[in-house]
């Protein structure tokens, strides 16, 4: 959505449509809800796996001279606290920014929902554990005439099911919305 929206005209050629599953608009916002909901657990977990990948050197960026010092980083293994601190001390240096809260702000999609001119839906659970549904910019998403809204009182992050039975996935209304464009 922030790519769609960041353009001149707010849309891409030949795209017929856009469907969000659990997305979190601010995701500066979610981070720091991640790192205080559920004892940070999630925010552990997630954290862990975006740093072990680091301490190993598994990519290819980490053998040339130019990562000295996010190598440096981590081996060092401060940042492997918090999703955040992890994007404050590597990924914001490594993708030009001076701060996670910068990296954050500059990848969240809110403040582009006003200029998207291209159908899109946005599924959103109110049992979120990631992206909280008290979150979701509800008033700008309505205001956009090209958005559908589904709301779901079930659906966890991204699994989208029907109720506490788990019936069905909510794959079948996605589809329909893209053969009704």
């Amino acid at each position: 959505m922030r790519a769609v929206g960041a353009c001149t005209d707010g849309r891409i050629t030949n795209l017929k449509g856009i469907v969000t599953v659990g997305a979190p608009f601010d995701v500066l916002a979610t981070g720091v809800r991640m790192r205080h909901s559920y004892f940070g657990l999630l925010d552990w977990i997630n954290s862990k796996n975006l740093s072990d990948p680091f301490k190993d050197k598994c990519y290819a960026l980490q053998k040339s001279d130019c990562c000295a010092d996010l190598n440096k980083l981590c081996n060092e293994g401060n940042f492997c606290r918090s999703v955040l601190g992890f994007d404050n001390q590597i990924r914001s240096k490594y993708l030009g920014y001076a701060s996670g809260h910068h990296l954050y702000r500059n990848i969240s999609s809110d403040r582009f929902i006003p200029a998207i001119c291209t159908p899109f839906m946005v599924v959103a659970s109110m049992d979120d554990p990631v992206a909280f549904y008290s979150d979701m910019p509800r008033t700008e998403l309505l205001k956009n005439p090209y958005c559908t809204l589904v709301e779901a009182e079930f659906g966890g992050h991204g699994d989208f099911i029907t109720g506490p039975g788990y019936k069905r996935h909510w794959l079948d209304l996605m589809m329909t919305y893209f053969e009704d464009l």
